[in-house]
C-alpha cells in the first residue's frame, strides 16, 4: 500500500482554506502575516477562496461580521 502525500504546497493551502473559514479576517490576515504565508501566488488563492460568491453575498457577509452574527 503507498499513501499519497501531498505537497507542502497543497497542505497549506488546505489549512489556510479552513483557517479562513473559521477565524475573523484580522486574525487570518494576522496569521499570514506572522508565518511569511504570503509567498504564493495570491490571486490565484483569492479567486478560489471567492470563486462562487457575488457581491450580494459577500455584503451579506460583510453586514453578518460587523453586526457579530455567525454566517
Amino acid at each position: 500500500m503507498t499513501v499519497k502525500i501531498p505537497e507542502n504546497e497543497q497542505l497549506i493551502e488546505k489549512v489556510l482554506l479552513i483557517l479562513q473559514k473559521q477565524l475573523p479576517p484580522i486574525d487570518f490576515l494576522r496569521f499570514v502575516a506572522i508565518f511569511n504565508l504570503g509567498k504564493g501566488d495570491y490571486l490565484a488563492f483569492k479567486n478560489q477562496l471567492q470563486e462562487n460568491e457575488t457581491v450580494e453575498n459577500l455584503c451579506q457577509k460583510i453586514d453578518e461580521y460587523e453586526t457579530g452574527a455567525k454566517p
